[in-house]
């Protein structure tokens, strides 16, 4: 299987509500290309639905190390910190979001 039938079936799974047959399936994509941004934020967003904000942030923040300009994951770490009580470092992500949203 691709990289890309990986992150489908783990999609399907994700849609479904089985978080752990995402994971590996999301897993089973990272370990084909370990910067595969849609899988990184796919594995941010599962671990967000399971409630383990941590795990969540380390994902976020790997996709953006990947894709430093992508707005998109600076929002969503945003909303993970915001979640962990962690105001200020949300804001900082924030700011970063918009701007790259607005092509400043």
């Amino acid at each position: 299987m691709s990289k890309n039938d990986y992150l489908q079936s783990g999609l399907k799974y994700f849609s479904t509500g089985d978080f752990p047959q995402a994971i590996k399936a999301f897993q089973k994509a990272l370990e084909i290309d370990p910067k595969f941004d849609l899988t990184l934020n796919a594995l941010a967003q599962v671990y967000n639905k399971m409630g383990n904000i941590d795990k969540a942030i380390e994902f976020a923040k790997q996709l953006i190390d990947v894709d430093p300009d992508d707005a998109i994951a600076h929002t969503a770490l945003s909303r993970f910190y915001v979640q962990k009580g962690m105001i200020k470092e949300a804001e900082e992500e924030l700011v970063i979001s918009n701007r790259l949203a607005s092509g400043l």
